[in-house]
């Protein structure tokens, strides 16, 4: 090999805890939520986002969500941050009550770190696509996880997320046909799964803020976490 080539495992940065979004912190303390992020560039129409709406209704008497939804512009039409009017406000119907009530926060962007949400410690599934960052934050923050694929590499984890077996599932995989619905929210399946691994990866959550900010000086490298989900 060359030398100046150097061969290593996954590579996931460090980051400081959730604290740019004071709104938000708070909300997820709560506990209990899915968080549901499907990239950057995957993008719903309001029939898809409808669709996945609906599927969330069986999750909310187990969890709150958290949902990044990526919006696809139909034609002239100017989609504006976080306003989900015209075919969006239908789109999302399934869910208006529990939005209203703030056990639903639907959002265009979140400014803050996606891991740093996944190791709040209230997060107790993470629905993605299976990006190769999505898929390693998830498994570090030891959150159980629920994988989309749509593409490429992306189905590679999906791959890997059943073998693994313990961490997660691919909803939409040809041994899976239920799809998405039955994966999220199963009594036996990834929901219940997150409630006992993140109880263990997070012992703490109600620590005090200096408490958070000494730990912040002593993050965790790249992969802890990783061996008490797989073994």
């Amino acid at each position: 090999m060359l030398s100046f080539l150097v061969a290593c495992g996954l590579v996931v940065r460090a980051i400081a805890r959730l604290g740019a979004d004071g709104s938000l912190r708070k909300w997820l303390a709560r506990g209990r939520t899915v968080y549901v992020n499907l990239g950057t560039y995957l993008k719903a129409d309001p029939t898809e986002a409808a669709e996945m709406a609906e599927a969330f209704r069986h999750v909310l008497d187990e969890a709150a969500i958290l949902w990044k939804l990526g919006r696809k512009a139909g034609v002239r039409e100017k989609i504006e941050r976080d306003s989900f009017e015209g075919p969006w406000e239908k789109a999302l119907d399934p869910l208006r009550s529990e939005v209203e009530e703030g056990r639903v926060r639907i959002t265009d962007w979140l400014e803050v770190e996606a891991k740093s949400i996944l190791e709040s410690g209230g997060v107790i599934c993470s629905v993605n696509y299976g990006g190769a960052n999505s898929f390693y934050e998830a498994l570090c923050a030891g959150v159980p996880q629920v994988l989309l694929p749509p593409w490429s590499d992306c189905y590679y984890f999906g791959n890997r997320v059943e073998m693994l077996g313990s961490i997660g599932r691919w909803a939409i995989s040809r041994r899976n046909r239920a799809g998405s619905n039955r994966s999220i929210y199963q009594k036996n399946g990834v929901l219940a799964r997150g409630q006992n691994i993140t109880a263990k990866t997070h012992e703490d959550p109600e620590e005090t803020e200096e408490e958070a900010e000494a730990d912040d000086d002593n993050l965790p490298g790249p992969g802890n976490g990783v061996n008490g989900i797989v073994r």
